[in-house]
C-alpha cells in the first residue's frame, strides 16, 4: 500500500511539472511571436523612410562672430605696440584733493 502511495505521488509530480513546461513554453512562444511581429513592423516603417535630398546644414542660419574682441588695457603694450590709455579715477581725483 505504501508503495502504490508513493507511486501515484510520483506520478503526480511528474504531471505537474510537464503541465509547468507546457504553459511556460506556451507563453515564451507567444511572447517570440509578438517580438517578431514588432520587428517586422518597425523594419516596415524604416523602409518607408525616403533620404531626404536638401541638406539641413545647409538651411540653417548661422551667426557667426567673425572678430575677436581685445581688451588693450589688459595687455601688455609690448605685444599690442599700442599704449595703453590710463584714466585718472573719480574717487582717486577726491582723496588726492582731501590730502591737500
Amino acid at each position: 500500500m505504501e508503495a502504490l502511495f508513493y507511486t501515484g505521488f510520483g506520478l503526480a509530480l511528474f504531471c505537474l511539472g510537464v503541465a509547468t513546461g507546457a504553459i511556460i513554453e506556451n507563453r515564451l512562444i507567444r511572447v517570440r511571436s509578438q517580438i517578431e511581429d514588432d520587428y517586422d513592423e518597425i523594419y516596415k516603417e524604416v523602409k518607408e523612410i525616403k533620404p531626404m535630398l536638401v541638406s539641413l546644414v545647409d538651411k540653417l542660419e548661422r551667426d557667426y562672430n567673425s572678430y575677436t574682441p581685445v581688451i588693450y588695457e589688459l595687455q601688455d603694450p609690448n605685444v599690442t605696440m599700442e599704449l595703453p590709455i590710463i584714466k585718472e579715477e573719480s574717487w582717486l581725483r577726491k582723496q588726492k584733493n582731501l590730502e591737500d
